[in-house]
């Protein structure tokens, strides 16, 4: 199980969802005072200055998700999404008709 912020996912997550999960947060902004955090990545395009505090940017991601994402590693399914399609155990993708692709 992996939270992830923004484009970190992208560095750093596993590809396969058989057995990993990954929940990505998108805030922007510092959540204790609203700054806009890639401030000082991109100095030139946001102007101003960075804010210094140390808060965390995945706690958008809800326990609830979490959880339930957790739930479907432990159960053995790896659904990509309600109803859309599967992976079987050996990594092919499955449809909602059973065609392997």
């Amino acid at each position: 199980m992996g939270l992830y912020w923004i484009g970190n996912m992208i560095n750093g997550a596993p590809v396969d969802r058989a057995r990993h999960r990954q929940l990505i947060s998108w805030t922007l902004n510092c959540p204790e005072c609203g700054q806009p955090c890639l401030v000082d990545l991109y100095p030139s395009r946001l102007g101003g200055t960075p804010c210094r505090h140390n808060a965390t940017f995945v706690n958008e991601i809800g326990v609830e998700e979490v959880v339930r994402e957790c739930m479907a590693i432990l159960e053995g399914g790896a659904r990509i999404s309600e109803g859309s399609a599967r992976i079987s155990e050996g990594g092919a993708r499955i449809s909602e008709g059973g065609a392997r692709s």
